[in-house]
């Protein structure tokens, strides 16, 4: 379980990089693993987490860097059978981002399968149904299970493809995400239990209502749904991009980042 963990951080570190040099317009960026470190952040018994930019070369506008995780201890704990949701934004803000999203969690799964081909992973997209279809907005059908857990990562990779072949939903209920997700684990074993969010962390709706509401009511309840599942003993792991702390949001005043800080801290 410790080495699960792991690729799960790298993974949030790759993604968090690429928005990055997108944002920069380093369009021929260079990632190489390198042996030297200069930063190192203790995760306790889970490992160390060792980090260095090692080189920038702006006339080529490459970037040689090094991520590198490792454990500090042995695994002799009893095998747990793991499971794993992606839980995917679909909302019309995460357009641009949509295929970076997709990507990154194509490698997580590669490289969690290379690790344990047992892990079983399954996919939750979220945004919000327009009401014009018959359905109703602010409700748990504001999220679609993509793919209950599965071990086969061309379903997982699937499933994944069809959230970038649907049309984007106007609005962006991560608590109905969350929530499907949590009710699609199997509760019938002892699993040690992830959820990774990505998404531009700004929900403008939330179930039960109010909708198209930022802050507020919606943050409230977000934030206290994220709390509840966490208690349950589910690994929340949240991977935000594109969070703006230049653009105000006209209904509150605070800038995008703001908002998404008032939900993850």
């Amino acid at each position: 379980m410790k080495k699960v963990f792991s690729i799960i951080l790298l993974f949030v570190m790759i993604l968090c990089i690429t928005t990055t040099v997108n944002a920069a317009t380093y369009t021929n960026t260079k990632l190489e693993v390198v042996d030297e470190t200069v930063c190192t952040i203790n995760l306790g018994d889970m490992g160390i987490f060792e980090k260095k930019i090692v080189n920038f070369n702006a006339d080529e506008k490459s970037v040689t860097l090094e991520l590198n995780i490792k454990n500090i201890k042995e695994v002799d704990e009893e095998y747990k059978p793991v499971e794993i949701f992606l839980v995917v934004d679909n909302s019309y803000s995460t357009n641009s981002n949509r295929q970076t999203l997709i990507d990154s969690a194509k490698k997580l799964v590669e490289k969690l399968h290379e690790l344990d081909p047992n892990v079983q992973i399954g996919v939750v997209s979220f945004s919000s149904l327009d009401a014009s279809q018959g359905e109703t907005e602010g409700t748990i059908n504001d999220a679609e299970l993509r793919l209950d857990l599965s071990t086969s990562t061309s379903d997982i990779n699937n499933a994944l493809d069809s959230i970038l072949t649907d049309e984007l939903g106007p609005r962006t209920n991560l608590d109905a995400g969350i929530t499907l997700a949590n009710q699609s684990f199997n509760t019938d074993t002892d699993a040690d239990r992830f959820m990774v969010i990505l998404t531009d962390a700004v929900p403008n709706t939330a179930v039960g209502g109010p909708t198209q509401t930022y802050s507020g009511e919606v943050t409230t309840k977000t934030r206290a749904k994220l709390k509840e599942i966490a208690e349950s003993g589910v690994n929340i792991i949240s991977s935000l991009v594109n969070l703006d702390d230049v653009t105000t949001e006209p209904s509150t005043g605070k800038t995008y980042k703001a908002l998404a800080e008032e939900i993850f801290g």
